[in-house]
Formats: C-alpha cells, sequence, structure tokens
C-alpha cells in the first residue's frame, strides 16, 4: 500500500538539504527530531510553498501556480491536482489534528495523521492507514516546536522521536497562504465526505484558488 509518509519524507529531505535554495531554515533538535521553518522566522516563497502543500497532501498532489485575475486584479493563482483524491485530502491533507503540549499548541495536519489516526473515523470511512518508521507533519503555527512537543507526536504516531520530521508556517506567512489555498480540493472533497458520498469512488480531482498578500 502507498505510504503518504514515505512520499513526503523524501520532499521534506529536499527542503532540509536546499534549505537556503527554498528560503527556509532547517533545525535539529537534541533529541533527533527535524524541522523545517517555513515562514516563523524566515521569509519562505513560493517553491516552499509548493513543498509544505505536497508535504500536507503526502506526496500524492501536484502543485502549480499561474496568474489569474479577480474582478479585472492580477493575482497569483495555485493549482493542485491528485489522482488519490480520498487519501491525498482525507488521509494527509485534512487539519485534522489538535496539537498541544505545554504551553504549544498548533493545528496539525500532513501524513503523521496517518499514523496516529486523527481522527480515527476518517481512517475508518476511506479505509486507509499507514506503516512507516518515519512521520512527517505540517503544524500551523507562529511558533517552531521544542523537544517536548516533538516527543509527544512522535509517541503519538508510534515512532522514534529521531524520525519524527515537521514543517511549521503560521497561516500570516507566504507558505502558510499558499498551503490554506492549496487545500481547494480538500475542501471538496471533505465536504462530500461529511455529506455521506464514498470519497473513495473519486478517481481524480483538481482546483484552482486565488492566493491573497498577507
Amino acid at each position: 500500500m502507498i505510504s503518504v509518509n514515505e512520499l513526503a519524507l523524501e520532499i521534506f529531505d529536499n527542503l532540509a538539504n536546499y534549505s537556503e535554495d527554498f528560503n527556509v531554515a532547517y533545525h535539529e533538535l537534541d533529541n533527533g527530531a527535524k524541522i523545517v521553518d517555513c515562514g516563523v522566522s524566515v521569509t519562505g516563497g513560493y517553491a516552499a510553498g509548493r513543498a509544505f502543500t505536497e508535504i500536507c497532501m503526502g506526496g500524492l498532489g501536484e502543485v502549480n501556480f499561474r496568474m489569474g485575475q479577480v474582478k479585472h486584479v492580477p493575482m497569483p493563482f495555485i493549482e493542485v491536482s491528485t489522482d488519490y483524491p480520498a487519501i491525498a485530502c482525507l488521509g494527509a491533507q485534512k487539519a485534522g489534528w489538535t496539537v498541544k503540549a505545554g504551553n504549544y499548541f498548533a493545528m496539525g495536519s500532513g501524513p503523521a495523521r496517518a499514523l496516529a489516526l486523527k481522527p480515527k473515523h476518517t481512517y475508518e470511512v476511506i479505509g486507509y492507514e499507514d506503516e512507516s518508521d518515519d512521520a512527517v507533519i505540517a503544524l500551523e503555527s507562529d511558533h517552531l516546536p521544542n523537544g517536548e512537543v516533538m516527543e509527544k507526536i512522535a509517541k503519538d504516531c508510534g515512532i522514534d522521536v529521531e524520525n519524527l520530521c515537521a514543517v511549521v508556517a503560521p497561516t500570516a506567512s507566504l507558505v502558510g497562504s499558499i498551503q490554506v489555498c492549496g487545500r481547494c480540493v480538500e475542501t471538496a472533497v471533505y465536504k462530500l465526505n461529511e455529506l455521506g458520498f464514498d470519497t473513495r469512488k473519486i478517481s481524480a480531482a483538481i482546483g484552482t484558488a486565488p492566493i491573497p498578500p498577507v
């Protein structure tokens, strides 16, 4: 079966290895957990926004940008497509994990959810559960997680903390804005799921949305 965490790990490693090229910052904590700051204390950019969004989708989505117009005003648009809508959108991209540890709070999305089964009902509905020794989580926050936070996430995923990777960006950042708009397909798939439609029957999906300025 496809592993969304293994696919996302490849994208994460590329971000970490070429952090300067992406205008992001790579950090490794004392406990071995790995973090890429995509907008907390760095500029980020469109390339980082694409990578962040693709990580959220567990490596099962393709992200592109184009210029468009809203009421004759030029604006950038994001285009998202996937051949695995249920797994990519509900099994990974859905912000279904409220991460709390100490004073830290963040909304969690991405493939790590498929290991922690957050929330379990979602995975029962789509019939998917990942198996991986590594986990990649995307956090919406204006602070980077500390070792305690990463330990808790790793425990919930059932993995060693040194095998946990996180990408972090506040919504009030360029990468944050891009990844939120990159949920244009997920929003539709989520709504269909809430209405009781079997989203496993959706063979492919594509969507587009304007990216508002920060």
